[in-house]
């Protein structure tokens, strides 16, 4: 599976690249995929992964970003019945991944494969509540990336799922980060994002999102701020940063802004008839709430009645239900 550059392609790319021994028209379609995916447009990112698949039944990495295909319309759905289906798709990538970390000359582009797929699987585990299995895949994705980096310390892209464990994993455990053995490595995963940010080969604008939610939570909408705007320089109709750019105009007290990409959202939603309705109230509440906060009580109504009137099935509204109480409450008041 592995492909030789040209002499003059040695010349051309980075040094990650020459180190993993891709071929540029391959790394070009990966690119292409990717952008799709950034994009929503789903369809067209399966037909490119398909293809490569096609292509060469042994490829553990397209068959991988053709399972985070399904992966990323899940997320962007919030919609979670392609799991099995996701499932079943990236761990054949990871047994080809398996096989092919046996040959020293592709080890490491196997082992990211390895470590993305153990990786977006514990994200959709952490989605549904199974924090125990989420743990421990998340817990082989990051021995994955270790081994890409100890293999071949230029394969940056390791570092967007290596930071996102390190980062996270602290912040959910802070309240027992005082013990000696546990630790904060906070800084280290934001230092590790940058790291893919500045000089992955697939990764960088994956990271620089995580680093929207990031500097998020860490109360630092400026930052937050300016990632999502470069992301938007990129992706300007992107739902996903667009919600990058809401959440932190928002936060930023950039109220008209945040207003107008919730508002985006929702004109993107709308005219689909299979939606669950989940991201609907989600951008709808986000929107009654501001509209509180700057004394625009009639606005704020309008969005709280519609929310509370979307037809949403009943798996989304016990995940919306403390947002719909809320709205409940507001519009007696």
């Amino acid at each position: 599976m592995i492909r030789t550059l040209t002499i003059l392609a040695l010349w051309l790319l980075p040094a990650s690249l020459i180190a993993v021994n891709l071929d540029s028209a391959y790394v070009a379609q990966l690119r292409r995929g990717i952008a799709f995916t950034m994009v929503e447009q789903f369809d067209s990112a399966r037909s490119v992964f398909a293809a490569m698949v096609a292509h060469d039944s042994l490829d553990h990495a397209a068959l991988l970003y053709l399972a985070g295909v399904d992966h990323a319309e899940m997320m962007d759905r919030e919609d979670f019945t392609k799991k099995d289906q996701f499932e079943s798709t990236a761990e054949r990538a990871i047994d080809l991944a398996e096989k092919a970390r046996l040959d020293p000359n592709e080890a490491a582009w196997a082992q990211l494969t390895i470590g993305n797929g153990h990786a977006y699987t514990a994200s959709l585990e952490a989605k549904s509540g199974s924090w125990w299995t989420a743990m421990r895949r998340g817990l082989k994705a990051k021995g994955a990336y270790l081994d890409v980096l100890e293999i071949d310390p230029n394969l940056y892209d390791a570092y967007l799922g290596l930071g996102t464990y390190h980062y996270w994993k602290s912040a959910k455990t802070e309240f027992i980060n005082w013990l000696p053995f546990v630790g904060d490595r906070k800084d280290d995963g934001v230092e590790e994002l940058q790291l893919a940010v500045d000089s992955s080969l697939f990764s960088n604008d994956l990271a620089l999102n995580s680093l929207v939610w990031i500097y998020l939570e860490r109360k630092d909408p400026q930052s937050a701020l300016r990632c999502a705007e470069t992301l938007r320089a990129k992706y300007p109709d992107s739902r996903l940063v667009k919600w990058g750019m809401a959440f932190s105009s928002y936060a930023a007290g950039k109220y008209a802004a945040a207003l107008e990409y919730f508002g985006e959202i929702i004109s993107s939603l709308e005219s689909d008839s299979t939606q669950n309705y989940f991201n609907l109230i989600e951008c709808r509440y986000h929107r009654g709430k501001i509209f509180q906060s700057v004394k625009d009580t009639s606005a704020a109504r309008r969005e709280f009645e519609v929310l509370i009137g979307y037809p949403a099935p009943e798996t989304a509204r016990k995940r919306q239900a403390e947002k719909l109480n809320d709205a409940q409450k507001a519009l007696k008041s």
